[in-house]
């Protein structure tokens, strides 16, 4: 059996590189109110896990937002004054440029939801 070049023995102790082990997609670059921002081109993990939770298919957007591009990222966007249009806008490019299926809602149209029985 062939060896794994991201693992190897360090005194003893096996170990392996998990960053070896990830492929370099490109960065997703995008401008938003005069800031440059830069994305990995990786799908971040917490995306993937939270679709996996029913609730999350009723997220609404500024939960996607944040999924997407982080917590920091997202705080400075709404700090320098995104716009919603804009904020809609980006999410969705960024679900493409992953390609994530879906669909997300805006803060109005979960108000609009009738309650669930």
């Amino acid at each position: 059996m062939a060896e794994d070049p991201a693992v190897e023995t360090v005194d003893r102790l096996r170990y392996k590189d998990f960053d070896a082990a990830v492929v370099e997609t490109g960065d997703i670059i995008f401008r938003i109110q005069g800031e440059r921002y830069t994305l990995s081109g990786n799908l971040p993990a917490r995306v993937v896990l939270m679709r996996m939770t029913d609730a999350f298919a009723d997220t609404d957007l500024s939960e996607w937002c944040k999924a997407l591009v982080g917590d920091e990222f997202y705080a400075q966007m709404l700090e320098d004054g995104i716009t919603m249009e804009q904020m809609v806008d980006l999410t969705l490019w960024l679900m493409q440029e992953y390609k994530i299926s879906g669909s997300v809602k805006t803060e109005e149209e979960s108000e609009e939801d009738p309650p669930q029985a």
